[in-house]
């Protein structure tokens, strides 16, 4: 036993034999059946040493050391009850009267329980049973059970049967030291100190219903009946019209698309202007012939230094190979360098001896920053988020949208989905394997229900692998096992076809759109080319420079010549210079088409470097929007797997699962059999014919139009309580601007939480108590005998009253009215004369039960929960005022104290002689 919430109850009596040892096993019995809390009990006689206690639980007695259990039990509080059973059984003996005397006290004081507040209940067997003055306890509450038995306090009663007296006066017990397990307080904890020695009669009762049958009936009616989405109910109760079947998921992905368009600005990828080519240059005639020229002009004055240059390059090369053969051979790691000329032109064998062009270290640190999900997202996406799960819980419970987004309707009626699975795929829906070796670059591959962008690589990189060319024997076998993969991906693709996949496709795609454009434009970066001209286009001037210079070389000869021979008087001087004339002509023709006809692959060459120059400036330009564009959509999307998941939980199992059974104790827990009158034990049954208008009624209270969309709001709150109490702040409002990024965060740990067995049962839990406390309200607003008769039509007495079928209000209504006066059975004649029998004040304890407004006080109530949600529970207490001994029939005068031992014991702490 653990310390309770409350004060814990210690019992005092004479336990070695008699009365009060049958009480205390009946009430082990009862807390077995929990119909009882916890309690301690200690005997008056003590043996030799420390004082014992006995404790009685669920898990039945067990004896201590006093002192030192009410230490390590942690108790902060106790009320002490002295109870003193008075009998009247032939044969037996009686012992002299042993009152609370101040050895009574030493004991309560000796294990710490000295200032506790002590209540003195006194039970006699009989109306005529007598009871010892001394056996009141001077200023202290003493309250005197009547024995009579009825079922109500206006019912007819009778006398206490012999053997029903230990459990009248365990309901006497429980009542006054409010063991129940529902009541929270005992009716005399205020009360401490009385004047003098005066006594208050008393009459108890209770009624306890097991309502496990109709709670379990009403709730399975109301959330489970009509499957995992129960249809939304108007103000009138109408059921909202379900979407044909047919039209589920395209309706589901119209919502998604139109959420999509509503937050246009956020969803869609921002391209950068496409890149455009430079136009062409238009070159005249002249400026071809000054290209020419001044390609001629330059080939004639760099001439001799080219000679010069070749022949030093020629000869520091063969020295150079000559050197490194005869020092370190072919195969060295060494090389001889003439004038920085390699061997043979030997090419350079390591990478570091190139620059590397800082635009593509950026360029790639850059696209390593905006790989998606590797970032936080400086866009608060919060409102898109709730617009997304708003209209995704629209979808199933019809509440209000934004205008912008047209959701199903018949007419001017809005219609609903019944299907869980096209709103959102199921957090049961197994994962999808590729077979391995289908893809063998990439190996085992699993593609998730909330995965989109995955499944569409999945299904790119197939495609591929399948339609690449053959290039073996194994190639048939290999395009069908693709071939088969394929279709196995699209059948699965198609199952997951809902408002969330929709939603994570489109954003997939526009990532995808930034992800390549993010691509080219890296590419584009990284194409730095070379600004010289590379060695074919440089052999190709260098020829024809070569044919230039030698057909120049050539006509100067063939001029020296046409002059000797004008000198000589061989040629005339017109014809001399004619021939002049056209030998130049001829050479300069000859020159300027060979020039032309080889200077297209340099033009050429020239046109790209501008184009690579042209598409690295665009490139640098829209490189780092790009990335910032892969970075927002990236998280977004990330965003969508994480709320896909959290919709899946709640879509797919909106009000949880009670858990399992409780386990099965080793003691009963019911009773049966014979009870007083005043104490009944009952179950009520669900019946759906009895219990229909009230299922109406519920359902229109509990499944509203908007009814999914406040579950999935209470769960999330419920799934972050304890981490807004840890960080002190709302984190079920700041979950909805959460990038997910972090594991830490409260995102990621909202999915964690969500369909777990705790979760679940809270769920159930919460919504159970919704429809308790609607009960509740309703029973108080049409009634008691209303709520009695509706909600508990009928119940079976299983223990006390008669063992039969009753109406609910023939078992609880009746201790719930009013009473003026007690029977006046144990009352003087000078007690009837002052009217000592009236009822002065009555003690009500009722559990999911409307108290008719009167007098009565209601004490504080721990409703239960789970499965007994529904039960119902009834306490009375009717108590007249305070009164004199002699207003009492049962008190006389103490018998003087008979000295020696003992000789026989019975339950009675002060028993006549």
């Amino acid at each position: 036993m653990t310390a309770p919430a409350g004060p814990t109850t210690v019992v005092l009596a004479r336990l070695g034999s008699g009365a009060a040892t049958d009480v205390r096993e009946v009430v082990r019995d009862w807390t077995a059946a929990d119909l009882l809390g916890p309690s301690v009990w200690i005997d008056l006689d003590q043996p030799p040493g420390p004082p014992l206690l006995t404790v009685v639980d669920r898990d039945g007695t067990r004896t201590s050391p006093a002192e030192q259990w009410l230490a390590v039990s942690g108790i902060t509080g106790a009320r002490v009850l002295l109870l003193q059973v008075f009998t009247d059984r032939a044969g037996e003996k009686p012992v002299p009267a042993v009152p609370v005397t101040s050895a009574s006290l030493a004991l309560l004081d000796r294990i710490g329980l000295g200032t506790a507040p002590l209540v003195n209940l006194l039970v006699p067997a009989t109306g005529s049973t007598p009871v010892p003055e001394d056996a009141v306890v001077g200023s202290r509450p003493n309250v005197l059970l009547q024995a009579r038995d009825g079922q109500s306090p206006t019912a007819v009663s009778r006398p206490v049967p012999a053997d029903e007296l230990a459990a009248h006066a365990a309901t006497g017990l429980a009542t006054v030291a409010g063991l129940w397990t529902a009541m929270a307080e005992a009716p005399l904890d205020g009360t401490q100190v009385w004047p003098g020695t005066q006594v208050t009669v008393a009459r108890a009762y209770a009624r306890t219903l097991d309502s496990q049958a109709v709670f379990t009936g009403l709730s399975e009616q109301v959330y489970r009946a009509e499957g995992t989405l129960p249809r939304a109910r108007t103000q009138r109760g109408d059921r909202l019209t379900d979407v044909p079947d047919v039209q589920a998921l395209p309706a589901a992905e119209a919502a998604a698309t139109a959420v999509l368009g509503l937050h246009r600005d956020l969803t869609t990828f921002a391209a950068p202007p496409p890149y455009q080519s430079p136009p062409k240059r238009s070159v005249g005639l002249l400026q071809a012939v000054r290209m020419f020229l001044s390609f001629l002009w330059a080939a004639i004055r760099n001439a001799p230094a080219a000679w010069v240059a070749g022949v030093l390059h020629r000869t520091a090369s063969g020295i150079a190979g000559w050197a490194n053969d005869r020092l370190f051979g072919d195969r060295s790691g060494y090389e001889v360098l003439v004038l920085g000329v390699r061997p043979a032109d030997r090419a350079p064998q390591s990478a570091d001896e190139d620059d590397i062009s800082v635009l593509i270290d950026e360029a790639t640190r850059l696209a390593a920053q905006v790989s998606p999900g590797t970032e936080t997202s400086t866009v608060d996406a919060g409102t898109f988020w709730s617009d997304v799960t708003t209209v995704g819980v629209s979808l199933a419970d019809g509440s209000a949208v934004h205008p912008a987004v047209h959701m199903p309707q018949f007419g001017q009626d809005r219609q609903v989905l019944d299907r869980p699975e096209a709103v959102v795929p199921s957090p049961d829906e197994p994962v999808h394997r590729l077979p391995v070796g289908a893809l063998p670059e990439v190996g085992a591959l699993a593609v998730h229900p909330d995965d989109p962008y995955m499944a569409a690589q999945a299904e790119r990189l197939l495609v591929a692998e399948r339609d690449r060319p053959a290039s073996g024997p194994g190639d048939p076998a290999r395009y069908g096992v693709l071939d088969g993969t394929l279709r196995s991906l699209g059948a699965w693709m198609g199952r997951q076809r809902s408002f969330t996949w929709a939603l994570g496709s489109a954003l997939s795609w526009q990532l995808e759109q930034a992800r390549r454009t993010l691509g080219e434009a890296i590419g584009s970066a990284d194409e730095t080319g070379d600004d010289q001209p590379p060695a074919r286009i440089l052999e190709t001037q260098r020829r024809t420079r070569s044919f230039v210079l030698g057909a120049l070389a050539a006509v100067v000869v063939a001029l020296l010549l046409v002059v000797g021979l004008v000198v000589g008087d061989v040629l005339s001087p017109l014809i001399g210079g004619l021939l002049a004339v056209l030998l130049l002509l001829v050479w300069f023709v000859g020159s300027a088409l060979v020039f032309m006809r080889r200077q297209k692959e340099l033009f050429t060459w020239l046109h790209e470097r501008d184009e690579r120059r042209a598409r690295r400036a665009w490139a640098q330009q829209h490189v780092a929007h790009v990335a910032r564009e892969v970075q927002r959509l990236g998280v977004l999307y990330r965003q969508s797997r994480l709320w896909t998941r959290v919709l899946s939980h709640v879509v797919h199992d909106p009000f949880g699962a009670a858990g399992t059974a409780d386990e099965e104790s080793a003691y009963p827990t019911g009773l049966s059999g014979a009870l007083p009158l005043s104490v009944a034990v009952g179950s009520a049954g669900f019946l759906p014919e009895d219990h229909a208008q009230l299922v109406h009624e519920a359902r229109r209270a509990q499944v509203h139009v908007g009814w999914l969309g406040a579950q999935l709001h209470a769960r999330i709150e419920t799934a972050l309580a304890a981490r807004s109490q840890r960080y002190g702040r709302a984190e079920h409002r700041a979950v909805w601007s959460d990038t997910g990024y972090s594991d830490q965060g409260p995102l990621p740990e909202l999915v964690r939480t969500l369909g777990t067995p705790e979760d679940r049962r809270a769920a159930a839990a919460a919504a159970d108590a919704r429809l308790v406390d609607w009960l509740t309200r309703l029973g108080a607003e049409r009634g008691l005998e209303w709520s009695l008769a509706v909600v508990h039509p009928t119940v079976t007495v299983t223990a006390g009253m008669r063992l039969e079928t009753v109406p609910g209000p023939v078992f609880l209504s009746p201790v719930l009215g009013t009473v003026a006066h007690l029977d006046r059975d144990g009352f003087s004649s000078t007690g009837a004369v002052d009217l000592a029998n009236q009822v002065e004040s009555t003690v009500l304890a009722a559990v999911g039960v409307p108290v008719p407004p009167g007098a009565a006080t209601q004490l504080r109530v721990v409703p239960p929960g789970g499965r007994h949600s529904m039960d119902r529970f009834v306490a009375r207490l009717d108590l007249t005022r305070q009164l004199t001994l002699d207003q009492v029939e049962h008190f006389t005068p103490s018998a003087p104290e008979v000295p020696g031992p003992q000789t026989q014991s019975s339950g009675a702490i002060g028993t006549r002689s």
